[in-house]
């Protein structure tokens, strides 16, 4: 979960250091300027993903999931991330603080909620493809239960945080951080963040077990389908060895069409002439039967070899029909575990920051590396937000073609604008 308020007994600010102070302009403007490229890189980012998955493709379960994350970062990137850089020049409020901190708990909540779902919805869809699956309609109600359960961990920061000014060697400095009064004699914060670092134990040790046993599965499948493969061709190989057998054989028999016909022939005359010896005939009925039945041999053996044929090659279309829903099913599962194993990650540096913050709340830092150093890592939950359209820039080619679509769609209406007299042609 998103722990970027760990409880600290004094705010904590660039440090009262000469040489620092010196470097504050550049040591402002540079999260601005990263910040303001998270802001236009995912709210860009997110919004084509909500276009591309609401209105060119149908409501599965996973376009469902995959418009609630985009939603989350939307909002993220568009109100969360604003107020990272207007705290920076301290022009925020008390109402903003306690807002923006709401919204950013919210979000993070929910996202990460969400792929906790979407890991249980892929463990289903691989592990076990014959129970019942999560309907759109199922998924849906999964993503409002996940909102009111953000919003039931979230709601506490509207009455734990507040916005403080102080001044710093001749700076005005300020921070959104818990109430001073309730860090020196209650129990609420720390139990809050007791429950928001178990939620999120709990969470990121489901999504571990879930994608182990995706994995687990997967590596069985696709042992099991080359084996089929090898098979397959050994089968095949046999079959046209057969084939070539089959086609010399008939090859000899060069009258048997004409066979089949006297032979039916033969057969009608029997039947008008039951008391009548055929001419040129020695045998009885039941030989002139199974004279007839050997001599279409050549005419059943082809029939046997078409149907055969024919089974054989829709075998084939339902396995490549197969092959082909396994192969998006594997393509869908790994965008989503590498987009749970970047959230995981991406929160490593700012837990280990809100940690140290809170283990040494009257640290200064003495060197400018160690402010940037500061800065950068305690913002790297910022990824999440981000980086979710690009993984599906790189690894779904479907999106990639939509994208090429509509910015040749863009491209085309530019021109029109640009030069009105082409409409005419």
């Amino acid at each position: 979960m998103n722990l970027s308020y760990l409880p600290t007994s004094s705010p904590v600010s660039v440090p009262s250091n000469e040489t620092v102070a010196t470097e504050r302009p550049f040591l402002i403007a540079f999260p601005v300027v990263i910040v303001s490229i998270c802001i236009v890189v995912g709210f860009t980012g997110n919004n084509l993903v909500l276009y591309v998955y609401k209105t060119r493709w149908n409501k599965s379960t996973y376009c469902i999931f995959i418009l609630c994350l985009a939603l989350f970062d939307c909002v993220e990137c568009g109100i969360g991330m604003p107020f990272m850089i207007a705290n920076q020049f301290s022009v925020s409020s008390n109402a903003a603080c306690k807002g923006f901190t709401f919204v950013q708990y919210f979000v993070s909540i929910g996202s990460d909620l969400m792929l906790v779902t979407i890991a249980f919805e892929r463990y289903r869809r691989v592990c076990k493809p014959s129970c019942r699956q999560i309907s759109p309609a199922t998924g849906k109600l999964l993503a409002f239960v996940i909102a009111t359960i953000s919003l039931s961990l979230s709601w506490p920061a509207l009455l734990l945080y507040e916005y403080d000014t102080f001044v710093l060697d001749n700076f005005s400095e300020g921070t959104c951080h818990i109430y001073t009064e309730l860090l020196s004699g209650s129990i609420y914060p720390v139990v809050y963040y007791a429950i928001l670092a178990i939620t999120w134990l709990i969470g990121y040790n489901l999504v571990t077990t879930f994608y182990i046993m995706i994995w687990r599965q997967m590596k069985i499948q696709y042992d099991i389908s080359r084996r089929r493969r090898t098979l397959s061709v050994k089968m095949s190989k046999k079959s046209e060895t057969g084939h070539h057998k089959t086609q010399d054989s008939f090859a000899k028999a060069n009258h048997g069409a004409r066979w089949d016909v006297e032979i039916i022939e033969v057969q009608v005359t029997y039947e008008d002439s039951k008391n009548h010896q055929l001419p040129g005939t020695k045998s009885s009925g039941n030989k002139l039967e199974q004279s007839r039945l050997t001599e279409c041999e050549p005419s059943l053996e082809l029939t046997k070899n078409i149907s055969r044929d024919f089974l054989r090659t829709e075998r084939k279309q339902t396995q490549s029909s197969r092959q082909s829903d396994w192969d998006r099913l594997r393509k869908i599962t790994k965008i989503m575990f590498v987009i749970a194993l970047v959230n995981m990650v991406s929160y490593i540096p700012h837990i280990a920051i809100s940690i140290l913050t809170f283990s040494y709340p009257n640290r200064v830092y003495t060197a400018v590396e160690e402010v940037l150093y500061f800065q950068i890592l305690s913002r790297s939950f910022m990824i999440n937000s981000v980086v979710n359209p690009i993984i599906y820039g790189l690894m779904d080619q479907n999106f990639r073609l939509e994208c090429k679509k509509l910015k040749s769609r863009w491209q085309q209406r530019i021109k029109l604008i640009q030069f009105p007299f082409m409409r005419n042609k």
